[in-house]
């Protein structure tokens, strides 16, 4: 399934973000990367570039990116409230963390707390929020433009490893920093004296990684001189995408939708992809895949071993046919075989069996006794012996049964080992049982 990764372009003036749609698809670029098998493909192999938004690749899905910076990350204590009021809880504890009225703002719960999994244990549940027109906005221009949108996901999430990115152009860098105790965004610029760069670069864990984009890693190399334990490292802006798209946080959620997938859809497909992509989740991935190489295994040996003790005796039915029948020299179904020559050693012998036309005339003289309701009389009988089927057969003609009556008849000679069927005018005994 092809994959279109877009990263949604964000500005701070209030002019840009209140932007007609038209004017957005018209004149907005809009960075991407087509991914044909999700977001473990190789990023030299996915195919990415700038586009308007009429020019950008057709695919089977699309995924919005939202900039680190455009989110602000709040960590709540949430209470168990019915879905039809949790939009209106999170107003009132928000409300005074928030710049913004609340009725301007989008917000969403971390996929733990959608999906129930919240636990008192936790410090809090993380709310994403971010500008609900311009979110909105940009939903409904990639709808309009026939794209089918199944995710939005941040740039960044809160997470336990710590990772530092730095992306944008030379003349407007950014740089964010995630870890568990959320995201942090701020502009990056030479000769920052301000103090905040070097908060957000504190106690990072040793072996941090500092992920650059091309474009600005040479001022990314000149901002961080002075820590010289840290290390810049070039990553593409196609890495980057591919990365966020991996993320299982949905932000349009409450009163924003998609024309994707439904909502529990979605909800399974991020679970699933969580659970093939994450580091967490690999232990059980290895173990779920042992699980199957053990088990195909085991059917495979347990498969073997029916085979041989069906082969085992199937030979010793062929032994004891060649025993029993030293004429038989060819053994090829050893139970049919039996069975014709038993009833040719029957019949030679004048041995009373099933198969005989006393035993079979007699059986079916049955179906005219007193307390049956089905009365035969046929104008002439046929007797057929080791018929090319290796059974034996008695046609009785000019005998016309009701369907009531053939059903009667049917039941009253199957527990005798007899099989009755009409074909015309012809009704037709068959000895069926082993003799």
């Amino acid at each position: 399934m092809s994959k279109l990764i877009v990263s949604l372009p964000y500005s701070n003036t209030a002019s840009a973000i209140n932007a007609g749609s038209t004017a957005i698809a018209n004149n907005t670029l809009y960075t991407f990367v087509l991914s044909k098998d999700g977001a473990n493909d190789d990023p030299s192999k996915a195919k990415t570039g700038t586009l308007a938004l009429n020019e950008l690749p057709q695919a089977d899905a699309t995924v919005l990116v939202v900039p680190a910076r455009a989110i602000s990350w709040h960590r709540i204590d949430l209470p168990k409230v019915p879905k039809i009021r949790l939009r209106a809880v999170l107003d009132g504890l928000l409300e005074e963390r928030l710049l913004d009225d609340t009725s301007e703002v989008a917000f969403a719960l971390s996929p733990d707390a959608q999906a129930g999994k919240a636990t008192k244990t936790e410090k809090g549940v993380w709310v994403a929020a971010c500008d609900k027109v311009w979110l909105n906005q940009a939903i409904q221009t990639f709808d309009a433009a026939g794209c089918r949108i199944t995710q939005v996901v941040p740039q960044l999430w809160p997470q336990n490893i710590a990772a530092v990115n730095i992306t944008g152009t030379a003349e407007e860098a950014w740089i964010s920093r995630s870890d568990a105790d959320g995201v942090m965004t701020l502009p990056l610029h030479l000769g920052d004296t301000s103090g905040v760069l070097q908060e957000l670069l504190a106690q990072l864990p040793a072996g941090t990684t500092i992920a650059s984009e091309p474009a600005v890693v040479e001022l990314a190399e000149a901002c961080l001189l002075p820590y010289t334990d840290l290390k810049v490292q070039l990553r593409p802006q196609t890495a980057g995408l591919l990365y966020s798209a991996t993320s299982i946080w949905e932000l349009a959620q409450f009163e924003l939708s998609l024309s994707g997938d439904s909502q529990g859809m979605k909800n399974m497909l991020r679970q699933w992809q969580a659970f093939w992509q994450s580091n967490a989740w690999r232990p059980a991935r290895w173990g779920l895949v042992a699980f199957l190489c053990v088990n195909i295994v085991g059917l495979n040996a347990w498969a073997w071993q029916q085979q041989a003790s069906l082969a085992k005796k199937r030979a010793q039915l062929g032994a004891i046919l060649t025993q029993s029948f030293p004429s038989v020299k060819t053994v090829v179904d050893p139970g049919l075989q039996m069975s014709r020559e038993m009833v040719s050693l029957r019949q030679s012998t004048g041995a009373s069996s099933m198969h005989n036309f006393e035993s079979m005339l007699s059986a079916f003289a049955s179906l005219n006794n007193a307390s049956s309701t089905v009365f035969i009389n046929p104008t002439a009988i046929e007797y057929v012996a080791n018929s090319s089927s290796g059974s034996t057969s008695v046609n009785f003609k000019n005998t016309k049964l009701a369907t009531t009556e053939l059903i009667a008849a049917q039941e009253k000679l199957k527990p005798m080992g007899y099989a009755l069927s009409q074909n015309g005018d012809t009704a037709t005994l068959k000895a069926q049982a082993a003799p």
